[in-house]
């Protein structure tokens, strides 16, 4: 089946733009939900979204002109500035629209951390609806993958399914670990950690350029981020490390009473995603079958 549902003018409606718009959609519904949790103002919340995905879009295309072009920067160029060619990046747009954040909320209240915090559930909601209309299959899968798709005479496995399920379970951790995490920045670093292992594991079974012996440019991009994150964590608790060491007990104590008076109170509507996810991934599954099979 065709990527391309239709056609107005010289623009093709497909079915990645379609589940991305859904996936942007139902992001921004948590987010919204999350920054008024937090107290953070809604001009805030939709300017730095912007800016994050006008970012995004410019770090997919870079991504993929750098790693997928072939011949020298002139012919990168040329491939990042070719949009009717197609060709994202889901890493790439994480590193530019994280980068895009960064240094819009850099002299601006709240600040990247409790911004990032706010938005590490809605973006892997989003991702793991989007990906369901990615037409990017995996490699041919062997009899015993009965889940295996059809495509072009051959059985390939699902690794859109894959992606979108390890994000659907990594967003119902992070919504449980909302809330519980004692520092600033931390719930995002755990999503960066997280999702860098479920892309590293999926790329195993999809064909991409490789770029350390057996590994591709994504696995190693993946480990890059994961590192980058697990580092920043280290570094983020030790700068909340209370001191002096004589009172640190003392502090400490003190330190998790105030943590946990701050935490907020679960309501019914943050059971919600409790129940209305696990239905997204049946409906996902359903979804993707019924259009490639």
């Amino acid at each position: 089946m065709s990527n391309v549902l239709f056609r107005v003018g010289p623009f093709h409606i497909t079915l990645l733009g379609v589940f991305s718009l859904l996936g942007v959609m139902a992001g921004l519904v948590i987010l919204r939900h999350e920054t008024r949790r937090k107290g953070i103002p809604e001009e805030t919340v939709y300017n730095t979204a912007l800016v994050a995905l006008l970012s995004a879009v410019v770090g997919a295309r870079l991504y993929f002109a750098i790693v997928f072009a072939e011949g020298g920067l002139l012919d990168r160029a040329r491939l990042f500035v070719a949009l009717n060619q197609g060709g994202l990046s889901i890493q790439g747009a994480l590193i530019g629209g994280v980068l895009g954040a960064a240094v819009y909320l850099r002299r601006r209240s709240p600040g990247f951390w409790k911004m990032a915090d706010a938005a590490a559930p809605a973006i892997i909601l989003g991702q793991a609806i989007g990906r369901i209309g990615c037409d990017v299959f995996g490699v041919v899968a062997s009899e015993r993958v009965w889940w295996a798709v059809p495509v072009a005479g051959r059985m390939l496995h699902p690794v859109q399914i894959y992606e979108s399920m390890l994000n659907y379970l990594l967003f119902l951790l992070l919504w449980y670990l909302r809330g519980r995490t004692r520092r600033e920045g931390e719930l995002f670093l755990v999503y960066i950690i997280a999702f860098g292992f479920n892309r590293f594991v999926v790329e195993f079974f999809r064909v991409n350029p490789t770029a350390l012996g057996s590994l591709s440019v994504a696995h190693v991009t993946a480990i890059g981020m994961t590192a980058a994150a697990f580092t920043g964590l280290v570094i983020r608790r030790r700068m909340y490390r209370t001191r002096p060491v004589s009172t640190g007990i003392k502090e400490a104590t003190n330190f998790d009473v105030e943590h946990r008076s701050r935490r907020p109170r679960s309501t019914r509507r943050d059971t919600v995603p409790y129940i209305v996810v696990p239905l997204l991934m049946v409906g996902s599954i359903l979804t993707y079958y019924g259009i490639y099979t």
